[in-house]
């Protein structure tokens, strides 16, 4: 059991506000990292994405009616950090500000 939880923990992934992430391949910043109300104190991410969501699921940084982050209505989500990923330099979702950083390994 002692080897899963060391396995477990050393492939977290972690994020930092401003991080450039891509969640489902779309280009991301993270805006918030840590638990909400809604989220049983697990860490939840939120994202604020490059282009509106056409889901009708896209949040303004707002969840459960507490106000997380902000940011343009139909941009923002708040995702499990599982589902992101750092992109690849040069790639999608790399700023002009100097790239992005390597991939989570």
């Amino acid at each position: 059991m002692d080897v899963l939880v060391a396995m477990s923990k050393a492939k977290k992934k972690t994020f930092t506000v401003g991080d450039e992430v891509l969640f489902l391949n779309n280009p991301a910043i993270v805006r918030f990292v840590g638990p909400t109300k809604l989220s049983d104190s697990k860490d939840m991410v939120g994202i604020e994405l490059q282009a509106t969501t056409n889901e009708g699921l896209g949040k303004d940084g707002s969840l459960g009616g507490t106000q997380y982050f902000s940011c343009p209505v139909g941009k923002g989500k708040f995702v499990n950090p599982i589902l992101l990923r750092r992109p690849k330099p040069g790639g999608a979702g790399a700023s002009a500000r100097g790239g992005a950083r390597a991939a989570d390994g």
